[in-house]
């Protein structure tokens, strides 16, 4: 769910049926979420991928260039798991072309999109391309290109028995500062195997430290982690 600038309600699903055709539905609702009206399909696919993971979120900063766009997010099982995205500047009714945040055959899961108050865009999600790492990209130009990838940590996360469970991140922005947040299961600062909620953040984009995540950080309580609960920055 994202709420818009006008108080719309927009509302993001992965539809499927058993033999193959799949796609990301979003729904909006003007009503404040009594009726939605009838998905739009920003992306359809037959038996040839599988979208999965989907994510929106909506540009309302007044400053922003790109003011009440709508974002949709998700990976797409085909050749790897790329990390893909659509935008809508008419309250999801058109959609533009599909843009391949990650490349070609990459591997990631889990993107959460957000939206800074200049209007940059940054993607956050767990990548497998290079280890397992959660990493970020971000864009300046309302999701047409993006940067680099920027490593945030690793995930260094144990799976508990008989649970289905990782490293998918959670992420979001501080509206006052401009920091962001990156949190995700890990086991790095334990000796007994078992996961601590971690924490990184970042400075506001406005500064000249934009692409360091400070650092890793525990935030549970245990007697295990004393004296080893943070990691170095990463860039």
């Amino acid at each position: 769910m994202a709420f818009g600038p006008d108080g719309s309600v927009y509302a993001i699903t992965i539809a499927f049926d058993v033999s193959c055709p799949n796609a990301v539905g979003v729904q909006r609702s003007d009503d404040g979420g009594l009726t939605f009206n009838d998905p739009v399909f920003p992306q359809v696919d037959g038996c040839s991928a599988f979208n999965d993971k989907e994510w929106i979120t909506v540009d309302t900063f007044l400053g922003s260039p790109h003011y009440g766009r709508v974002y949709a997010t998700w990976d797409r099982l085909e050749c790897g798991q790329p990390i893909q995205l659509r935008y809508s500047d008419d309250r999801g009714a058109t959609w533009s072309s599909l843009i391949t945040v990650s490349g070609t055959c990459t591997s990631g899961i889990g993107v959460i999109p957000l939206v800074h108050s200049n209007g940059d865009l940054t993607l956050v999600y767990e990548s497998f391309d290079n280890g397992d790492n959660m990493v970020s990209q971000t864009s300046h130009n309302g999701g047409v290109t993006f940067d680099p990838q920027v490593q945030i940590n690793s995930f260094q996360g144990s799976g508990p028995p008989d649970m289905r469970t990782g490293g998918l991140v959670t992420a979001t922005i501080d509206p006052v500062t401009g920091y962001m947040y990156a949190g995700w299961q890990d086991a790095r600062f334990r000796s007994d195997g078992t996961n601590d909620i971690v924490l990184s953040r970042r400075p506001t984009v406005s500064t000249t430290s934009r692409r360091t995540f400070r650092h890793t950080a525990a935030t549970s309580t245990s007697t295990t982690t004393r004296g080893r609960r943070r990691t170095g920055r990463t860039r």
